[in-house]
């Protein structure tokens, strides 16, 4: 059962926009608590709140974005819909990478600058560097894991604040309730 279609068809495209996007949000925040002990359960219970969130809001949002188009438009309309996706999508990819290396980069560094006051008095670091570049091995990829988690903590909880954002602005949609007998939405 098209769920999404369904209510479509009951209460329009405004609400359900709204409420797939506060979903999708508070998918990502839950999401924002990632770190380098977060269970497996843990994540899966974010990323399905964040998958119906998308579920709720996508189709919704596009049908309406089609319906404000003359019908002789409509193939147009959809072509340059589709485009729009495509290209946002690659943008928002390349930009939240362009954040995840930055932030990543930027944690590591402080986390390493924090280091160097205590390599030479802690025992156990200087037992690490006795043994070579393979003795301070585990301690890198503990960083770096802390690294990495708290750069996509940080970008997470940025792109929740964007869906929450949206979701104010979906409040004023045109309500794009499909006419009565027009038939079920695709």
């Amino acid at each position: 059962l098209p769920l999404t279609g369904v209510l479509y068809d009951r209460i329009g495209s405004r609400w359900l926009a709204v409420l797939g996007l506060l979903v999708c949000g508070g998918g990502l925040m839950m999401l924002s608590r990632i770190n380098v002990d977060i269970t497996t359960g843990e994540l899966v219970v974010g990323m399905v709140v964040l998958a119906a969130g998308v579920g709720l809001a996508m189709m919704p949002i596009m049908s309406n974005a089609l319906a404000a188009v003359p019908a002789e438009s409509a193939e147009s309309a959809s072509s340059l819909n589709t485009l729009t996706q495509r290209v946002s999508q690659s943008l928002g990819l390349g930009i939240v990478n362009a954040f995840l290396v930055s932030a990543g980069a930027q944690t590591l560094a402080d986390r390493s600058g924090l280091l160097g006051e205590y390599a030479s008095n802690d025992p156990r670091i200087v037992a690490m560097q006795e043994q070579g570049p393979g003795g301070m091995l585990a301690l890198y990829q503990q960083v770096t894991g802390i690294a990495q988690t708290h750069a996509y903590s940080q970008a997470f909880f940025v792109i929740g604040l964007i869906c929450f954002a949206g979701a104010v602005f979906a409040l004023f949609l045109r309500s794009g309730k499909p006419a009565p007998g027009s038939g079920p939405a695709v």
